[in-house]
């Protein structure tokens, strides 16, 4: 029994050993496994690291730019108006009358000298004809006084008496042909009827001093206006024009010139006023009263350097652009004159032909390399 005892004794012991022996080599398995793991681990860490470091910068930039050029600030000097007849006529009755007939409507064309309006006249052509007879007998007695005076048969004085009278027959008959005229209107200029009382109807009573009609001769159009006191130093009387009329978008404006500038400025809004006109290519479309563009190429203006005003940076130094060479941008210290709207001029620090970067400024600093779209004035690419 005892020997037992020592055998289960001896085997348990033996079996404490093996056991903390394997744990020690578990143990140092597990320590190199984690050891390899934490190398691995900063391999890795090492690994992105690197291939953050050979990413580097996302690249060139890609920007717009612009070639520096010499032109005119001012490119065009731009303005709307209203259209009217280059001649309009208000016809105003002179007489009064009770109406017969009218012979005309709206937008009809006519001539001039053509009747519009038919009034009572038989009183008036009596009285027309009654003169004319007088004027007659008044002609024939003068005549007659005259020879007499020739052979000596008549007196001066009574010579003078009948030439009086012959004046005061046809003073009298021009005036009984003018009321008879005045029953009868007419237009006294070519065009279209643009108005129309409502009141000339046939069988109503006509007084003196009513507007019968208006009309307007649309062979040549006209319109008037408004530039600021910058714009119209570049205007001159002749200057050509080019005219859109939203009526008849497609039709040109033949002879479209600058036809007189106002002396000094409208008391109610400050501008100066200037009058456009040329010939109607689209009667049958354009009316008086219609708005139309008018673009003038301004005159006299001096070409100077100049880039978009988007490419001026400015800070407490002063003002630079960005210049574009061999795909990297050098920052230029610049010199500004002028700036007119979307433009601004170069007075110093570029040459003409420089390639200016007009986008991504704020991005930008000296010696970035850069993709450039050079770009045009008016934004086509070149």
């Amino acid at each position: 029994m005892k020997t037992a005892r020592w055998v289960f004794l001896v085997l348990g012991v033996v079996l404490v050993i093996v056991a903390c022996g394997g744990g020690g080599a578990e143990g140092r398995a597990g320590g190199e496994a984690g050891g390899s793991e934490t190398e691995n681990g900063d391999d890795a860490g090492s690994s992105a690291t690197w291939q953050a470091e050979a990413a580097g910068p996302e690249g060139p930039l890609a920007v717009e730019a612009v070639e520096v050029r010499r032109a005119p600030l001012v490119t065009n000097v731009t303005a709307s108006g209203v259209i009217r007849g280059i001649r309009e006529a208000r016809v105003v009755s002179e007489t009064q009358g009770i109406i017969r007939g009218t012979d005309f409507e709206l937008g009809q064309a006519v001539a001039a000298g053509e009747r519009l309006v038919s009034l009572d006249s038989d009183v008036e052509r009596l009285q027309m004809e009654q003169a004319r007879r007088q004027l007659e007998t008044a002609r024939v007695e003068l005549r007659a006084t005259e020879q007499l005076a020739e052979r000596g048969n008549a007196s001066q004085v009574e010579l003078a008496r009948v030439r009086a009278a012959a004046s005061g027959a046809e003073a009298a008959y021009e005036q009984a042909k003018k009321r008879f005229e005045d029953k009868s209107i007419a237009a006294p200029i070519s065009g279209r009827i643009a108005a129309k009382s409502s009141t000339v109807t046939p069988g109503n009573y006509l007084n003196p001093g009513v507007e019968v009609a208006r009309i307007v001769d649309l062979a040549r159009l006209e319109m008037e206006i408004s530039v600021g006191e910058r714009e119209v130093g570049y205007l001159e009387v002749g200057a050509p024009v080019s005219v859109t009329v939203p009526a008849c978008p497609d039709a040109e404006a033949p002879g479209a010139e600058v036809a007189s500038i106002a002396a000094g400025t409208d008391p109610g809004t400050g501008s100066f006023a200037a009058v456009i006109r040329w010939d109607n290519t689209c009667p049958d479309r354009v009316r008086s009263g219609m708005s139309a563009n008018a673009t003038i190429e301004p005159q006299g203006v001096e070409r100077v350097l100049q880039v978009p005003s988007q490419a001026v940076v400015r800070n407490n130094d002063g003002a630079f652009v960005f210049v574009a060479a061999d795909g990297v941008v050098r920052r230029a210290r610049v010199e500004v004159g002028r700036r007119m709207g979307a433009r601004t001029e170069i007075t110093a620090g570029l040459s003409e032909g420089d390639i200016v970067v007009t986008t991504a400024t704020s991005r930008l600093r000296d010696g970035d390399e850069i993709t450039a779209t050079v770009r045009e004035a008016n934004g086509a690419q070149l």
